[in-house]
């Protein structure tokens, strides 16, 4: 039996049948807390490797489409094997070292602006994502984008700083794009939390801006604000993830901590791939997993 707990993130009231109270409870959302390989190499866009996407996904299961950075990459490693158990196929569409951030020039993540993480084609979602659409025509999209995400980025000439005004209306206006395509096949959107990374400083990245609470807050804030707005559902993977989950540069899941992971993201996706009969769950919700559950053929 699935433990799993639904939350209403909007000011409009909803009606849901009587069979939803059983399975959903309405409450906040805890505060934004807490992925392998060297973060250099492993953040730093590669070859497309995602351009051919792989076969369809089997009738009895339903698509589930995860977009991102590197760390999404890393998560979509535990969830793919829990996933069928759940009645989920869940395909990787996350892209090496990218953000949400289009055309950028230089950024700071490293700590000081020498750009490190260089703009990549290969990021562009809005040639790379319509023909994965297109293919999985997925229910449910899973997005998470951190680490490069809390940087400052060096946009047409000018630094876009994290928590400014022209930073918040610059990724309300990439958001809102981004979820419109990603919803224009029918998928529910759900925009995932990001949690506290530990990289270890060193020479390469001293000060790293994923090490920095404050840049995820104001990150998390803005996701949270923005799913607000646009009925768009959030999902708290920053309260679930501890240390232990992540390999050894602090930054990606390591294959152990997505695993335990997908105890808890897995059902979230599966309340809104595969609802309970006769329950239409409405768009615009913080989901929160209440915690692992049972698996196997059958179980709900």
């Amino acid at each position: 039996m699935r433990r799993f707990w639904i939350h209403h993130v909007l000011p409009v009231a909803f009606c849901l049948v009587p069979v939803l109270a059983a399975a959903l409870v309405f409450a906040a959302v805890p505060a934004a807390t807490t992925s392998t390989t060297p973060a250099a190499s492993f953040l730093r866009a590669s070859p497309d490797t995602a351009s051919a996407p792989p076969a369809s996904t089997a009738p009895e299961l339903s698509s589930v489409m995860v977009v991102g950075d590197s760390t999404a990459i890393s998560l979509v490693s535990g969830l793919e094997g829990p996933g069928i158990s759940a009645g989920l196929a869940v395909h990787d569409a996350g892209r090496l070292a990218c953000t949400i951030i289009m055309g950028y020039s230089g950024d700071n993540a490293s700590g000081s602006a020498k750009g490190d993480f260089p703009y990549s084609p290969n990021c562009d979602w809005r040639t790379k994502w319509p023909p994965q659409l297109d293919q999985w025509r997925p229910k449910v999209v899973l997005m998470l984008f951190g680490p490069l995400d809390t940087a400052d980025h060096l946009l047409n000439g000018r630094w876009l700083r994290v928590g400014t005004p022209e930073w918040q209306s610059y990724y309300d206006d990439q958001l809102t794009q981004m979820t419109s395509m990603l919803s224009s096949r029918g998928a529910q959107v759900v925009v995932a939390t990001v949690p506290q990374y530990h990289h270890t400083p060193d020479a390469a990245y001293p000060h790293p801006t994923y090490n920095d609470a404050s840049r995820l807050a104001d990150l998390n804030a803005l996701y949270q604000t923005f799913a607000s707005a646009h009925s768009v559902n959030i999902f708290d993977l920053a309260s679930q993830v501890v240390p232990s989950d992540f390999g050894d540069d602090g930054v990606h899941f390591s294959l152990a901590g997505a695993t335990r992971l997908a105890a808890f993201v897995n059902p979230a996706l599966e309340e809104l791939a595969n609802p309970l009969p006769s329950v239409v769950v409405p768009p615009g919700l913080t989901l929160k997993s209440a915690g692992p559950t049972q698996s196997g053929p059958g179980a709900r």
